[in-house]
C-alpha cells in the first residue's frame, strides 16, 4: 500500500431492478482482478461469490474518497446498474508494520 492512500470498504446491494447478466459479472471479475494488480484489494462475497442474490463487499486502496468513487464507478456491476454500494473510508487503527511501501 503506498503512504499517504488509504483503505474504503464498498459494500454492494443488489438491484433488483434489472435483470441478471452473467456477461456484465464476468466483466467486473476482469475489473477486480486489473484492480488488484495495480494496488491493494479484498474482495468477495460473503456466501459463494457466484451466488448473485449473497451480498458482496471489497476493501481497496485509493488516495482519497472521489478516487475511490472514481474506481467504483469503473466497475460494470455498477455501470450498468446490477448493483448499487455503500462507500466508507476503513480507518486504520491496528496494522502490520510492513502494510506501506
Amino acid at each position: 500500500m503506498k503512504k499517504g492512500n488509504s483503505l474504503f470498504l464498498r459494500m454492494d446491494y443488489r438491484n433488483d431492478e434489472v435483470e441478471w447478466n452473467e456477461q456484465v459479472f464476468e466483466n467486473h471479475l476482469d475489473w477486480a482482478k486489473r484492480l488488484a494488480a495495480e494496488r491493494f484489494f479484498i474482495g468477495g462475497g460473503l456466501e459463494n461469490i457466484a451466488v448473485k442474490d449473497g451480498p458482496p463487499a471489497c476493501l481497496f486502496e485509493a488516495k482519497d474518497i472521489k478516487d475511490a468513487e472514481d474506481i467504483i464507478n469503473m466497475d460494470p456491476l455498477i455501470v450498468n446498474g446490477l448493483y448499487k454500494y455503500e462507500l466508507h473510508q476503513w480507518h486504520m487503527v491496528i496494522y502490520s508494520d510492513n502494510v506501506f511501501e
